[in-house]
């Protein structure tokens, strides 16, 4: 393992992206390949001095965002040449190119599906096309009249030609069309889907993500209190994060009822209500009140007892349920004998989505396997640097992870937190990736 860890390291050294004149390079950018309207950052070194990137077919952009000497970031600038081409930096009187080349995306949709019948929420749409990897959200038609957007994050697969998109609850029933949006903030319309507003598989609501933390059930009628301890909840071994969401799923609300939170320490928490932030109006069309984890309620969540005082009127808490952070999600293969890479960042072709959350020293990063029947060969590095975690406390970021076994965890030092919202990059062999998540600290 030792010599084979040696080989790797070097190997990224050399495929490092580098190029430079005097005190002008490029160490590396990202994401290589964009769309018109995204964000490239570049690091390197005398980055200050920047006057301009040059875009594949010599189009300029010269509003720069200098972060400092060694990183910048600018905005695609539209008409670009398709077909892709050197990046170039210019200072006055230098100019560096980049050895990687930049590719051009162009999202566009061939097929959609199904077509010929009806789709029940928490069913799928099918979108098939070409760099689709691009599409940030889908936006349904909403049974109030407003959209109903769901994010990427939530799609059940997500790929450069094919997407799964569940159909979120409160659609509007019939004939409809989904609106697709990019991530520069481009819209592309499919049509010809029907949608109802039954609930595939028949239950009262849609397949649950993310960790059921209590229930048990209790009927709020009028103003009673639901006031449970940290020790009533199963977090599953992790702490929750500050940004994480918290999800209350509830049912039988008529349309005067109200939902009211409070802190252990009976502190309100900020929840839009008029006069009251901490009371709001929900109607028998609400089936579920989510919120956003502060310091405060982590604290509470991990210490306090009771952690909440929840109330309000004419509705049955049905239980709670701790949304996952998922920095990416789809079905990404690495093929056998180191063959090639997959390199996740914030608008990359691999997008990464952090949401609210900060990563943190002591949480974990997770990478989901898809099924393996043999053992396979994964190596995780961090940033552009390529630093090297250790993972599954094995001393080494390569390691042979045994059949059966699919959950791949990295506790985050310093440095991972220094380098994990840069990029992620996945390796190894034979092996195809189907999630990465954030989770807070384990727990004792």
């Amino acid at each position: 393992m030792a010599l084979f860890a040696g080989l790797f390291l070097s190997s990224c050294s050399d495929d490092k992206d580098e190029n430079s004149i005097g005190g002008l390079s490029i160490a590396s950018y990202a994401p290589t390949k964009v769309i018109a309207g995204q964000e490239v950052t570049i690091t390197g070194t005398g980055l200050g001095d920047v006057t301009a990137v040059v875009f594949p077919g010599g189009v300029k952009a010269t509003e720069i965002n200098k972060v400092g000497s060694g990183l910048i970031s600018v905005i695609v600038p539209e008409g670009i040449d398709a077909k892709g081409g050197d990046l170039t930096i210019e200072t006055n009187g230098e100019s560096v190119t980049s050895r990687v080349p930049m590719t051009i995306g162009a999202p566009a949709v061939s097929i959609v599906a199904p077509l010929d019948a009806v789709v029940k929420i928490n069913e799928r749409i099918e979108i098939y096309g070409t760099d689709l990897e691009f599409i940030s959200k889908a936006i349904f038609p909403g049974a109030d009249g407003n959209p109903v957007e769901i994010d990427a994050v939530k799609f059940r697969r997500k790929s450069t030609s094919l997407l799964y998109i569940p159909v979120p609850m409160g659609i509007a029933v019939g004939p409809a069309d989904v609106t697709l949006v990019d991530c520069s903030g481009k819209t592309y319309l499919t049509t010809g889907f029907t949608l109802s507003d039954e609930i595939a598989g028949g239950g009262d609501e849609p397949e649950e993500i993310g960790s059921v933390v209590w229930s048990a059930g209790f009927e709020i009628t009028s103003w009673n209190w639901f006031e449970p301890n940290a020790s009533d909840f199963d977090f599953g071994g992790y702490a929750p994060k500050v940004g994480q969401k918290l999800k209350f799923v509830i049912s039988g609300a008529q349309d005067d009822s109200r939902f009211c939170y409070c802190r252990g320490n009976w502190a309100g928490i900020d929840l839009g209500g008029e006069g009251d932030i901490n009371n709001i109006g929900i109607t028998s069309e609400t089936k579920e009140v989510i919120i956003t984890m502060t310091e405060e309620l982590v604290e509470d969540f991990t210490t306090g007892a009771p952690v909440m005082h929840l109330s309000g009127t004419n509705f049955k808490l049905e239980k709670i349920v701790l949304l996952p952070i998922v920095l990416w999600e789809g079905e990404a293969y690495i093929e056998p004998s180191w063959a090639n890479w997959i390199y996740m960042s914030v608008g990359g072709d691999y997008n990464l989505d952090f949401g609210e959350v900060v990563p943190e020293v002591g949480d974990v990063l997770r990478v989901t396997t898809a099924d393996h029947d043999a053992d396979i060969t994964v190596c995780i590095c961090l940033g552009w640097s390529w630093w090297a975690p250790d993972v599954e406390g094995m001393g080494a970021n390569t390691i042979t992870v045994a059949a059966g076994k699919n959950d791949v965890n990295t506790v985050l030092t310093e440095d991972g937190v220094a380098n994990v919202k840069d990029q992620i990059i996945l390796g190894g062999s034979d092996w195809t990736a189907l999630r990465v998540e954030l989770l807070g600290k384990k727990l004792e």
